[in-house]
């Protein structure tokens, strides 16, 4: 096909891409104090992953009899230095590991946080949990202003303009004219949601996508821990501040839209036991392909410590596995942000106060993006799971 080398290089010129630039690299990491309140709802939720994750590496210790005298000798880039924080991986087992040292880059707290990469299956995992993990997840943390809503005259404007393109976007005709694209509501057309079928969206937040759903007719429902309260629309409760282990019944759609990273690493196979038998569950989550081979630490997604596990394709196939899954689909997804906050923390930018490209600078990245997730290596993916019969909870 002669277009897409045209296509190709016109991402490249539009996105300001110049082959073979070396990044500087540099050890000076301002340190800036925490702007945000920390006795928040959310402070408690960190905290209490801190401590499921804890608990679980005890019980993985024990289960794997690794003598606490023993250490392995792993690699930063070319320092080795001993980890005993991690003793195998969480996925497969494996004791073989390299250690990297990344930066919280989202808040320009330039904390370092070390993460073991699994030689065998790929998987990076948090190695060392802080235990104030809330601090790093502050009140106005991206997933929670969702549910905020305006009420003026202009933005109902708005709201109805976004009703009639979300409607296009969940059409299997018409989803093409839906301009801006969600990508939450083409998971939702994906798998062919009806409006009789019943979907658990876990870990959702201010429950924007549940709250949508639900306007629109469907059975949807949302649960997050950390919520202050229960979340109330005109329906009733939307949202329910509850762990998906305090769920009862089952569901025919179950989905992870980029929360399953924030989450120990047993969730999967909790929603397993959740999900009818002919249900399908859906994860969104960044996955490892060029963008960390290209940028290293400094890609946007391994979002330390906020993020416990970032997988490869083939650890995810071993946990869908092992968690009583079969994979029917998978959808990589990735899009600009890939590019350009990981090149803001390459020059020891921080999220926050990083500037978004323009308008031709994000049409040039999109196009990146699309090449990358056509070949299978962008940093974002959907996995469409259907349950199989090795249950392991059975």
């Amino acid at each position: 096909m002669t277009y897409k080398p045209f296509i190709l290089l016109l991402g490249i010129f539009l996105g300001s891409y110049r082959p073979g630039l070396l990044r500087r690299q540099s050890n000076k990491f301002p340190m800036k104090a925490n702007p945000f309140a920390h006795d928040t709802p959310l402070n408690r939720w960190g905290n209490t992953v801190a401590r499921l994750l804890a608990e679980f590496n005890s019980r993985t210790r024990a289960r794997n009899q690794v003598p606490s005298s023993q250490t392995e000798t792993v690699a930063l880039t070319s320092t080795a230095l001993k980890c005993d924080q991690v003793h195998s991986c969480a996925v497969c087992q494996s004791e073989e590991g390299n250690v990297h040292h990344v930066r919280e880059m989202m808040l320009g707290m330039a904390v370092v946080f070390p993460y073991w990469e699994c030689r065998q299956c790929g998987c990076f995992s948090l190695a060392s949990v802080p235990d104030d993990l809330g601090r790093y997840y502050p009140s106005s943390y991206y997933s929670f202003q969702e549910a905020q809503e305006e009420i003026s005259a202009v933005a109902r404007l708005r709201g109805i303009l976004r009703k009639l393109r979300d409607h296009a976007a969940l059409s299997p005709v018409f989803f093409p004219l839906a301009r801006p694209r969600r990508t939450d509501l083409d998971v939702i057309r994906r798998v062919h949601l009806t409006k009789s079928e019943t979907l658990l969206d876990v870990g959702c937040g201010g429950g924007y996508l549940v709250r949508d759903l639900r306007v629109y007719g469907y059975n949807a429902v949302g649960i997050d821990p950390f919520v202050p309260e229960d979340l109330i629309d005109r329906s009733g409760i939307c949202v329910q501040r509850k762990m998906l282990s305090d769920v009862d019944g089952n569901y025919d759609v179950i989905l992870f839209r980029h929360s399953l990273e924030h989450m120990p690493i047993n969730a999967l196979r909790l929603a397993r036991s959740r999900i009818k038998d002919e249900g399908v569950c859906i994860v969104c989550l960044p996955i490892i392909g060029w963008a960390w081979r290209h940028y290293g630490t400094d890609w946007a997604q391994l979002d330390a410590p906020r993020h416990l596990f970032i997988h490869t394709r083939k650890s995810f196939e071993i946990l869908a596995h092992n968690s009583g899954f079969r994979i029917e689909r998978v959808v990589f997804d990735s899009n600009e942000f890939q590019f350009w906050a990981s090149e803001a923390y390459g020059k020891n930018i921080p999220l926050k106060d990083a500037a978004p490209p323009n308008r031709l600078q994000t049409l040039g990245l999109r196009i990146r993006a699309t090449w990358l997730n056509r070949r299978g290596t962008g940093d974002a993916a959907q996995f469409y799971l259907r349950p199989s019969c090795n249950n392991p909870l059975r």
